[in-house]
């Protein structure tokens, strides 16, 4: 199993090396674009792909039966996926790849993908290289666009149409499909996706978020409160200003066991996520609606 584990890190480190090489080369083309309003050459353009994963797996005998609700095969078969920000999900990739390797002895791939990145994706505003003082019709002219007819739940919904390819998907979501996601995340809360916490409360009315808000910029004034930060919308951060020697401690444990809160005032109805199949993982609905982020 050390082997294996070696060689998922091995993998995801070259997932991340993919990934940062991509989003580096379509930021300096960027940069270049807005600078001389020279266009990437087709060379440079085929550079801003996702990186991919693909498992084969040729059983000798019957497939191993397994209870897990994830991380197993049910037959033979190539499989892929694109990946976005492999080092933030890191951890996720781990618990998934470590059991089809070691446990069904697939074989495992780490290529660049077909899947370009869109240039939204990797830029945080139109302030970042001067993209907003390029019209928008322009930049998509010469540079990858998210589009919907690219970003689907065909997979998730039972709807792919596994007679197009001779590959399976490995994941429910592949690449573009998760920056969509993180980016309506970012677009609804005006919050990193980075700094949410795995339980979201949703609620239509700003009298609570205000609630949420206060209590927490009191909660964190406190030297034994388990929390040390409250991330607020446009970026704004509150910390508390004196450390305490218990903090890096407790607060591991409680994120561990518990977790934290992010609250999101929503503008629109837009529907939960289907709950996953762990019981931690199961939303809480009292009131407002609460779950947690997987």
């Amino acid at each position: 199993m050390k082997n294996v584990e070696e060689e998922i890190e091995a993998a995801i480190g070259r997932l991340d090396e993919l990934y940062q090489d991509a989003v580096a080369a379509l930021k300096s083309s960027l940069a270049q674009f807005v600078k001389t309003k020279v266009p990437p050459t087709a060379a440079q353009r085929a550079k801003f792909r996702y990186p991919q994963i693909t498992l084969v797996y040729e059983p000798d005998g019957p497939t191993p039966i397994s209870s897990r609700a994830y991380a197993k095969f049910n037959t033979a078969g190539t499989y892929t996926t694109s990946v976005t920000h492999p080092r933030q999900f890191a951890q996720y990739l781990r618990e998934q790849l470590v059991p089809l390797v070691g446990e069904y002895g697939a074989k495992l791939t780490i290529e660049v993908s077909d899947q370009e990145i869109p240039y939204a994706y990797v830029v945080d505003g139109q302030n970042e290289l001067g993209v907003g003082d390029v019209p928008p019709d322009e930049l998509a002219r010469w540079f990858p666009t998210p589009t919907l007819d690219s970003v689907g739940d065909e997979i998730v919904d039972g709807l792919w149409d596994f007679g197009h390819d001779d590959s399976r998907p490995l994941g429910l979501y592949d690449a573009l499909r998760v920056d969509y996601s993180l980016k309506r995340l970012m677009h609804y809360s005006g919050t990193d996706w980075q700094a949410f916490q795995p339980w979201i409360l949703f609620t239509n009315y700003a009298r609570y978020v205000d609630e949420f808000v206060l209590w927490a910029a009191n909660e964190i004034q406190y030297p034994d409160s388990p929390y040390y930060k409250l991330v607020c919308s446009g970026g704004v951060d509150i910390h508390h200003l004196s450390e305490y020697w218990r903090r890096a401690f407790q607060y591991q444990k409680y994120y561990r066991s518990f977790g934290g809160f992010t609250s999101q005032l929503l503008a629109y109805g837009w529907p939960l996520r289907r709950p996953a199949a762990k019981p931690e993982n199961w939303p809480l609905c009292f009131g407002a609606c609460l779950f947690k982020a997987r």
